[in-house]
């Protein structure tokens, strides 16, 4: 079914939150897609272990999740 195939069934709907909240995806879409392209698109691969760390610490793992910069890290 398309988009534009819908026909609405209920006056309701019920979302799911897939960024971490409901379910736990954020670990596997930050190892295999967001930080592998992020060492990729800026020719890390050289790095690519040590890369990949930062970028899991920074936005998994700290406190301030995605707000911390390289600069705190490195």
């Amino acid at each position: 079914m398309g988009y534009f195939d819908f026909q609405k069934k209920s006056d309701c709907i019920v979302c799911i939150d897939s960024d971490g909240c409901a379910m736990d995806t954020m670990e596997v879409k930050h190892r295999t897609c967001f930080g592998p392209q992020w060492i990729k698109t800026f020719g890390l691969t050289e790095h690519e272990a040590e890369c990949m760390e930062l970028w899991l610490s920074i936005n998994l793992y700290s406190i301030k999740i995605g707000r911390a910069s390289c600069r705190e890290r490195v």
